[in-house]
């Protein structure tokens, strides 16, 4: 029997659009199949938030040794997202890959997804969307976590990356928590079946 291709799933969409949350349950319930999933961590040039950790949410690092490390060809992608600057370890996907006994999940901003999508890595898409805009302000409002000229600038950068969803292989829409669940999870397990008859 064939060894099975390990699956390279991308997902993005705007700030606010409830990735994170939704990413959570999906992999939690992954756990109970025999491909689990694990999802990468990025490097970035911001400081960790409260309740963040080295080496589980993000690596921390310096602007310089990010500068270094982007000059040396290590990140498979990097992006400037509000400010600071984020990068997936092209290492260290190549490490989790090549282990055999887990999918990768990248939860990243649509200028480094779509900078993946057309590197060498097979990979699925998956763009989650807001019900519409005003749903997205009114998120990002409950969050509060940022000012009102923050939360404008989002709002302008998410129509922006809206527009550029159509380079993505499915879209959902999460305008219900657990349909997108369910959603996230047919596309997965589509995507898996498709990869083990390869």
């Amino acid at each position: 029997m064939a060894q099975k291709q390990r699956s390279l799933f991308i997902i993005s969409g705007p700030s606010g659009v409830g990735k994170t949350s939704v990413l959570r349950e999906v992999i939690k319930q992954d756990e109970n199949t025999d491909n689990q999933l694990t999802l990468s961590i990025s490097y970035t040039t911001r400081p960790p938030r409260k309740g963040e950790i080295d080496g589980v949410n993000y690596f921390f690092v310096s602007v310089p040794k990010f500068e270094q490390m982007k000059s040396n060809g290590e990140f498979l992608e990097s992006a400037t997202v509000y400010g600071y600057q984020y990068g997936t370890g092209k290492q260290w996907i190549e490490k989790q890959l090549q282990k055999n006994d887990c999918d990768i999940i990248l939860e990243i901003d649509v200028q480094g997804a779509i900078q993946i999508m057309q590197n060498q890595f097979d990979n699925c898409s998956i763009f989650i969307h807001p019900p519409s805009l005003e749903t997205l302000k009114e998120r990002l409002h409950s969050r509060q976590t940022d000012a009102k000229e923050v939360i404008q600038k989002r709002l302008e950068i998410a129509q922006q990356e809206i527009e550029l969803s159509e380079q993505f292989d499915y879209w959902v829409t999460n305008d219900n928590y657990e349909k997108s669940i369910l959603g996230i999870q047919a596309i997965i397990c589509s995507y898996r079946l498709k990869n083990s008859h390869q």
